[in-house]
């Protein structure tokens, strides 16, 4: 992830990860003449059961365990910073 935006993970099915870590990439790139590093997230979970479909489920994606990120926060290499999200 490009170090100018933060997000807020959204975990659906489960209540937390078996591991979780944040390391810098070791490429720069350069935003304009900003330089940065990207943020490499890893998660992981353990012994995750098998999802069975049922006859009668009408979206899969209820039941399912996954993660969806929001953009939560800007911030500009100039200096300044927006909320996207503030609850």
């Amino acid at each position: 992830m490009v170090p100018f935006y933060e997000y807020t993970f959204i975990l659906q099915g489960a209540d937390r990860f078996s591991a979780h870590s944040s390391v810098e990439s070791r490429d720069k790139r350069n935003f304009g003449a900003v330089p940065f590093r990207d943020l490499i997230h890893t998660y992981v979970m353990k012994d995750v059961p098998a999802f069975r479909d049922e006859g009668y489920i009408t979206s899969y994606r209820d039941y399912i365990l996954k993660m969806d990120f929001q953009l939560s926060r800007i911030i500009y290499p100039t200096g300044g910073k927006v909320d996207i999200i503030t609850t």
